[in-house]
């Protein structure tokens, strides 16, 4: 371990000497002291210094706290929502949707670095499912934290019991990430949204996938709808995606852009489904994330709002098992009202209503 009065001590040294043997040049010895100094700072962060160690944290308070200065002001009404659970604050931007025939929730988690209203990809999606009978709710991620600089004064092969070398910071960030997203669905459930679909950009295509596998396919029944979407998952996620798709049991959108390193990834994963013998899940390469026309949906909207009609549309797990007994029971009842009322009008009563996203 580097002692910090050591350096110090001996950078003087070095000085006095360098002082002694430059006379006359003042620019020579402020260099070199330079020198000296920073190389001490760098042999102190090296050493894995509490200090250093602390950087590479992230501030997830910081970080909400920059969100809710950026949309307090700026969002329309009742768009951005500061959700809480214990000590957990987590800003949000949610739009209902605008037609006859709600599908369900569509949960927005961003890539690595954005934020729930990224532009075009993330602020697309956001507002224009809605018109195809989706919610969305976008939810803010931390930042993914950097690796810590390993300690000198450990072997580099022991690493800390529990954890990988140089990944100790996910032992936190992992179970952060998994908080927001059960406490986004959470959110969808309790406005009695129970089809909910979840949308993984980037980044965020690992966590949704590793949330849906761990959490969220054990909740799919007749009255709660599961569905997966990943938009350009990135190749360096690829092995820990891999072994986690094999277990998935949901309606999964895998959609990724051509490129040497992203083909080689959706070849993997398409492997990883196709050893599994998953059925449900659907593989699709854009040439683009945006399309020319800017007036309208962009690509992977309209990709996603089409895979969503033929997969997950025009169910009834939109509604809660005890709302939809409720409606049943209501429409029997009135009925039957009508039948005694007037005959001729009960059979036109009783035509069943379109189904939704039919009209879509």
């Amino acid at each position: 371990m580097v002692n910090l009065s050591d350096m110090t001590l001996s950078s003087l040294a070095v000085q006095g000497r360098t002082e002694n043997s430059l006379p006359g040049r003042p620019f020579a010895r402020s260099a070199l002291y330079t020198m000296w100094t920073l190389g001490a700072w760098l042999l102190l962060a090296l050493a894995g210094s509490p200090l250093a160690q602390e950087r590479v944290m992230p501030d997830w308070e910081a970080h909400a706290r920059d969100l809710e200065r950026r949309y307090e002001h700026l969002m329309p009404p009742g768009q951005y929502l500061l959700l809480q659970e214990g000590d957990l604050t987590m800003p949000s931007l949610w739009m209902e949707q605008t037609t006859a025939h709600p599908q369900g929730g569509v949960l927005i988690i961003h890539d690595d670095g954005q934020h729930p209203d990224w532009p075009r990809l993330i602020h697309d999606l956001r507002h224009h499912l809605p018109d195809a009978g989706w919610s969305t709710l976008s939810i803010s991620i931390p930042p993914r934290p950097a690796p810590l600089v390993p300690e000198r004064n450990r072997e580099i092969d022991e690493p800390r019991p529990g954890s990988a070398a140089g990944s100790e910071p996910n032992l936190d960030f992992e179970p952060e990430v998994a908080r927001r997203i059960l406490l986004g669905v959470n959110e969808l459930n309790d406005r009695g949204i129970q089809n909910t679909v979840l949308v993984g950009v980037g980044t965020g295509a690992l966590y949704v996938t590793r949330s849906t596998v761990q959490e969220l396919q054990m909740l799919a029944g007749p009255d709660q709808g599961i569905g997966l979407v990943l938009v350009g998952a990135r190749p360096g996620d690829t092995a820990e995606i891999m072994p986690l798709l094999g277990q998935l049991t949901v309606p999964v959108l895998d959609v990724y852009l051509p490129g040497d390193h992203t083909n080689e990834a959706a070849r993997q994963r398409r492997a990883a489904i196709n050893r599994a013998g998953l059925t449900e899940i659907t593989q699709v390469r854009e040439q683009a994330w945006a399309s020319a026309n800017r007036s309208g949906p962009q690509v992977v909207t309209r990709r996603t709002w089409g895979w969503l009609r033929s997969n997950l549309a025009g169910t009834q797990r939109g509604i809660p098992a005890a709302r939809a007994a409720q409606e049943a029971a209501e429409a029997a009842a009135a009925a039957a009202a009508a039948e005694e009322d007037d005959e001729d009008n009960a059979e036109a009563d009783m035509d069943p209503p379109a189904l939704p996203g039919e009209a879509i």
